[in-house]
């Protein structure tokens, strides 16, 4: 059984939250559970091929998003996960925008994390 991008070991990470947050905004559609799952892990999918090929230093910044957001239009528009499930592209921009507030989330997460000063010493 396969658990998103190709791993075989129930493990969350980065692509899971990006599929699980597409799968919560299409499911409000009525389709079968199979197709929407496909589609879930397919835009994970090519989130992930997107930042394997970006040549950004950082993932999460805002020129690194406005990028997955260009890629994940272009994909949609010619239909590459699509997949049987209907989803206009209004409910593609609502899926779109969720992926994008992934990873701003994430960045917001990585700059809290920098800025908090680490306490060194006995507790």
């Amino acid at each position: 059984m396969n658990f998103g991008c190709g791993r075989t070991v129930a493990v969350p990470n980065f692509f899971d939250v990006i599929a699980m947050s597409v799968l919560t905004e299409i499911l409000v559609t009525s389709q079968s559970v199979e197709k929407l799952t496909l589609t879930s892990v397919r835009i994970a999918e090519e989130v992930a091929i997107i930042l394997d090929q970006s040549e950004s230093e950082s993932q999460f910044e805002e020129q690194q998003r406005a990028l997955v957001l260009y890629h994940l239009i272009s994909s949609f528009s010619r239909g590459d996960f699509q997949s049987g499930v209907r989803l206009d592209f209004r409910k593609f921009w609502t899926v779109a925008i969720g992926v994008i507030k992934v990873f701003k989330n994430v960045q917001l997460t990585i700059e809290n994390n920098v800025d908090q000063p680490h306490l060194s010493g006995p507790c």
